[in-house]
């Protein structure tokens, strides 16, 4: 009677125990279709512990983790159902291999997904899974191969992490504003990762839309208006056109948690305020269109770029575009066709004005993990026929997306859910924003013109890299003509010299701090050729209270020497002087250490210590007011007195064949 008891305890338990995992399991999938992914994986976890055999639980564990972009514990997972019942879940497969390619496991991910083609070649297709990933199969292979191909290429770009300015959760749509300023969007509320929790707790799990600032390395937010941010709505995806006066931004309403309907507004700005938002005439009733983008075509007539899964769409969401009229009237959506536009989704726009490029991503065209940022050349009246994978770093085995840059297209911001993002959720959890610098072949354009600005040609142009204090390395050649000269250029300081018989040598320089601030591929250089019989002679500036010779005042320095070479009869009288600031008998020792330090130069390049004299003037000899009338500093005054001047003496008792100029031209800083 004992064992019967115990018997019918055990099996009393049982079910209990069994009542429990259904409700867990029916909870885990209502949280599963909900989109709280986070709690669904939790749930099929504790479900999956009782049900160890179970391929349906294996299986919805693994799409719950890829849901969350945990390709590391998705792999296992769908290892786990192939292995409990292969032919039950032949799209196991294809996952199985994705989530290795989104680790970077390429040779492996390759071998999974030519299984996955072998193994469901003659497979029944009844409900018609099977079809596509086929097709994508395909297409991750040759991506596979694309990323194996350019393995220890030059890379083309720097991406580096921003520290402070990303959230917990979602970070999106990063626009260059400043060097210090990003219009971006973000889901700032970390507890949004359970929406019902979020709303017990009274807590906002919307995106918002704002500008991101950085001082000194900490990066502080400020809300767009609340007509902006509406309440209730996701808004995000912000852009704001050339001349800064108009705002288009996405708001999107949820379906639920895994589907919204978004649409594109535009809010004009009025004095330090913007416009409550217009509905635009290009979204459509049942469709998404969102991710805005600005763009010209080659006339210069403003384009608005967008992403839509609206009817007539490729597959998933496609890149569309539409004229902009000089009163802002929208001109009808054109689908950017099958070039752009694949049967999977297509999306983020940003179009680089200034280089005519339409930069996108896409999960359709070949590419190294799951969104590829690819490029297109042209604009909407000429378009290349080819889409290009920007490679490595700026694509990974993760998500890569929202690729924007400023106006020159040199540098910008991208969106990622790689390795070393801030969220604890794991490495790849959450789409974080990234620092973007394109590493673009740079030229140096040299022109020769005459003191008028008209062109000269015929000067024997030789271009230098400085390796030392006076150590120059040739790295070409040319002769002038009504055409800039190009010179392909890496990072480091330069020389480009000008020589033509009858005219004065001619000196540019090129230093690796100008290299680096420079946007753009091209940095212009002009020599301006001097007929001989005249010869112009400049100041050289001062930073304050400083004596050492900046780089910017090379030139003016150099110039001296070049007179002094070619006529052995001269010598120079260095005259150091000051501005207002400090003592007398301070700012004299200043304009005499100024003096020996111009001095020093000279004699550095090889300039005769005896055919130098020096002097200082102090604060005595101002060329321009150190204060304003009212008796407020004058800081432009100042920095034009803080100086060191040049008189040329002639110790011969010929004349000299040339005349000589003394400009005070207007400083280069008034630091």
């Amino acid at each position: 009677m004992k064992l019967n008891y115990i018997f019918l305890l055990g099996v009393a338990i049982l079910t209990i125990s069994s009542c429990a995992t259904s409700k867990k399991m029916k909870l885990a999938e209502n949280l599963y279709e909900e989109g709280s992914y986070y709690n669904a994986v939790d749930y099929f976890e504790e479900v999956q512990q009782k049900k160890e055999n179970n391929s349906n639980v294996t299986f919805k564990l693994a799409e719950t983790n890829r849901q969350l972009n945990d390709y590391k514990q998705a792999e296992k997972w769908y290892g786990k159902t192939i292995e409990l019942s292969e032919k039950s879940w032949p799209e196991a497969k294809f996952y199985e291999a994705l989530m290795q390619k989104n680790q970077g496991e390429y040779d492996k991910a390759k071998d999974s997904f030519e299984k996955f083609l072998g193994d469901t070649k003659d497979a029944k297709d009844k409900d018609g899974v099977l079809a596509p990933l086929k097709r994508r199969a395909k297409i991750e292979i040759e991506g596979i191969e694309l990323a194996k191909s350019l393995e220890g290429e030059k890379e083309e770009a720097e991406v580096d992490v921003v520290p402070g300015i990303n959230h917990e959760l979602q970070d999106f749509a990063p626009k260059y504003v400043d060097d210090n300023t990003v219009l971006m969007s973000a889901i700032t509320e970390p507890r949004a990762v359970n929406r019902e929790e979020a709303w017990d707790e009274g807590k906002d799990y919307y995106s918002k839309l704002f500008l991101s600032s950085n001082q000194n390395g900490a990066w502080s937010e400020n809300l767009l208006p609340e007509n902006i941010n509406v309440d209730e709505k996701h808004n995000g995806n912000g852009v704001f056109s050339y001349d800064g006066k108009t705002l288009y931004y996405t708001q999107c309403t949820e379906d639920n948690a895994t589907a919204m309907t978004c649409n594109i507004y535009r809010s004009k700005k009025q004095g330090n305020s913007w416009s409550d938002p217009e509905f635009l005439a290009i979204n459509r009733k049942g469709a998404s269109t969102t991710q805005p983008a600005l763009g010209q075509d080659e006339d210069g007539n403003e384009v608005l770029y967008f992403a839509s899964n609206r009817t007539g769409s490729k597959g998933g969401m496609d890149i569309f575009y539409a004229t902009v009229g000089k009163d802002g009237e929208l001109g009808s959506a054109v689908n950017m066709g099958n070039t752009v536009n694949t049967k999977w989704d297509d999306m983020t726009p940003h179009y680089d004005v200034t280089n005519q490029i339409l930069y996108f991503s896409s999960e359709g065209h070949p590419g190294y993990g799951g969104l590829d940022v690819f490029k297109l050349e042209g604009n909407i009246d000429n378009w290349s026929d080819e889409v290009v994978n920007l490679g490595a770093p700026i694509n990974s085995s993760a998500d890569d997306l929202y690729l924007a840059l400023n106006t020159a297209g040199s540098k910008g911001y991208l969106v990622s859910n790689r390795p070393g993002t801030t969220s604890d959720r794991g490495e790849t959890c959450c789409d974080d924003i990234f620092k973007v610098t394109l590493k673009t072949d740079k030229y140096i354009a040299v022109k020769a013109v005459d003191t008028k600005g008209a062109v000269v040609n015929g000067v024997d142009l030789g271009l230098y890299k400085v390796m030392g204090s006076n150590e120059f390395d040739p790295m070409g050649e040319g002769v002038s003509g009504s055409n800039p000269i190009y010179f392909l250029i890496e990072e480091a300081s330069y020389k480009v010299n000008g020589n033509k018989e009858g005219y004065w040598p001619s000196i540019e320089t090129l230093s690796a701090d100008e290299f680096l601030a420079s946007e753009g591929d091209t940095i212009l250089k002009t020599l301006v050729m001097r007929p001989i019989g005249k010869a112009v002679v400049e100041n050289v500036y001062f930073a304050f209270d400083k004596n050492d010779i900046r780089e910017m005042y090379q030139d003016e320095m150099d110039s001296v020497i070049v007179l002094m070479n070619k006529y052995k009869e001269l010598n120079v009288s260095v005259e150091g002087h000051t501005d207002s600031k400090g003592s007398d008998a301070y700012n004299q020792a200043l304009s005499e250490r100024r003096a020996n330090a111009a001095k020093d130069y000279l004699v550095e390049k090889g300039i005769e210590e005896a055919r130098i004299r020096t002097s200082g003037f102090g604060e005595s000899k101002p060329i321009a007011p150190n204060e304003n009338p009212d008796g407020s500093d004058n800081p432009e005054g100042r920095a034009k007195n803080r100086r060191v001047e040049f008189k040329l003496v002639n110790n011969s008792a010929a004349e000299l064949p040339i005349e000589v100029e003394y400009e005070a031209q207007e400083p280069e800083s008034i630091e």
